[in-house]
């Protein structure tokens, strides 16, 4: 399964990887999704950064800010389906 090193570093394969996704709940597997989404954007603006120039920045987090807010309101309705779901269970 996962492993860890003395440093605390994880170290796992795409082996590991897909039967722990597949023990998510949906959820959950939305958290990786919405993280995953994240660690993507950050691996582009750092490569785009260096060569937006500052103009441009207000309007590429004015961009990513409305995804972010219909990402969130859709994390937000799933949330209350499952909440409402358990309490009718």
């Amino acid at each position: 399964m996962i492993k860890a090193q003395r440093d605390k570093e994880i170290i796992i394969s795409v082996k590991e990887l897909v039967p722990a996704l597949e023990q998510l709940d949906d959820h959950e597997l939305q958290e990786v999704t919405t993280y995953v989404a994240f660690l993507r954007f950050r691996t582009w603006q750092t490569k785009q950064l260096p060569l937006a120039e500052t103009g441009n920045l207000a309007a590429l987090y004015a961009e990513f800010g409305v995804e972010d807010q219909i990402e969130a309101e859709a994390s937000r309705q799933e949330y209350l389906r499952l909440l409402q779901a358990e309490d009718a269970a």
